[in-house]
């Protein structure tokens, strides 16, 4: 416990007969008017005591910061206490003692469709070609489902509630882009990992860089809007096996708002339907163009030099470049 200067010189000045360590009552001074033995219950309160009490008060802070201590500890250990051998055990458990199998649908009724819950969180607009019309994107998806093959009890496994599981271990839905360029390739990567609850939630979060297709309409170009389609289909499976649904967030673009230089997010949506007794995610992406460029390189000097080729027929009759300049304007429209 640390004073200031003033104090330590009036500590200083105590007489001789105070140094016999002979502790004195306490004049305690708190903001309320309380007993010198509850001055501890009050944490803001000013103390003019002699350096015995001091080191009385300093005794008694000691010991009750070290209960509390002890007793954060103990709170502490009990919070924290799995260990790796629980976690080996639960997947010994899992894959081994109930010969967990991936290529079976995660339902102990298999008449019974699995429900898949589907988010997509677009990063960003990479490009738009108008030739191929095809729109490029970088997102990742947010799939859930209930594995009711992967329950556990926590309490079991020293109150472990979740784990990470390679992509490739588990059972996951063949969901792929319907519209897209590319050959049909599965979502996510190797090493990328699911959460899996204690209660059999899985949430597996892939990322990709989609190319899908989308119809140009350039009525009003340079200030068209493009309406596009990312369709996402569960494809081995039909909606009696599986049945894909929009999860609680559907899209979000909050990452994309500023993505493009050139195309600008105007709005999104997201719809689940059944075709021809398929399930499907449909993501809409809404997209304008942002007209600056063409106005500044192309529009405005085209407007420019219309204006400036009425004035050629005030140039005088008898101008040596009479015909010379309205042909000069004219080249420079073509070069437009």
């Amino acid at each position: 416990m640390r004073f200031p200067d003033d104090q330590h010189s009036s500590l200083d000045k105590l007489t001789d007969n105070q140094s016999s360590m002979t502790v004195k009552p306490m004049d305690v001074q708190p903001f309320a008017s309380v007993q010198p033995e509850e001055a501890l219950m009050y944490p803001t309160c000013r103390i003019t005591v002699n350096r015995a009490t001091i080191n009385c008060l300093c005794l008694k802070l000691h010991t009750e910061m070290k209960n509390c201590l002890f007793i954060f500890a103990i709170f502490i250990e009990y919070a924290y206490c799995q260990t790796d051998t629980d976690a080996k055990n639960l997947l010994t458990n899992l894959f081994t003692t109930q010969s967990y199998n991936k290529l079976v649908r995660p339902t102990t009724n298999q008449s019974n469709p699995t429900t898949i819950y589907l988010e997509f969180f677009l990063y960003g607009i990479n490009a738009f070609d108008e030739i191929q019309q095809k729109l490029t994107t970088t997102a990742y998806l947010e799939i859930y489902w209930y594995d009711e093959l992967l329950t556990w009890t926590p309490s079991s496994y020293g109150d472990l509630a979740d784990i990470f599981l390679p992509q490739e271990d588990i059972w996951r839905p063949d969901i792929a882009l319907e519209n897209g360029f590319k050959d049909l390739e599965s979502l996510g990567s190797k090493f990328i990992h699911a959460e899996v609850d204690y209660d059999g939630l899985v949430l597996w979060k892939p990322f990709h860089v989609f190319d899908s297709k989308c119809k140009l309409d350039s009525t009003y170009f340079p200030f068209e809007k493009q309406s596009c389609n990312i369709d996402f289909i569960a494809w081995a499976f039909d909606d009696s096996e599986v049945y894909l649904e929009v999860g609680t967030d559907g899209v979000n673009t909050e990452d994309a708002t500023d993505s493009n230089g050139q195309w600008e997010l105007v709005s999104s949506s997201i719809v689940s339907f059944s075709d021809e007794g398929v399930s499907q995610v449909r993501a809409t992406l809404v997209i304008k163009r942002k007209p600056l460029f063409f106005i500044i390189n192309i529009i405005l000097p085209i407007v420019l030099l219309s204006v400036l080729n009425i004035f050629t027929f005030q140039i005088p009759a008898d101008w040596e470049s009479e015909w010379g300049t309205p042909l000069q304007f004219g080249c420079r429209l073509q070069c437009f």
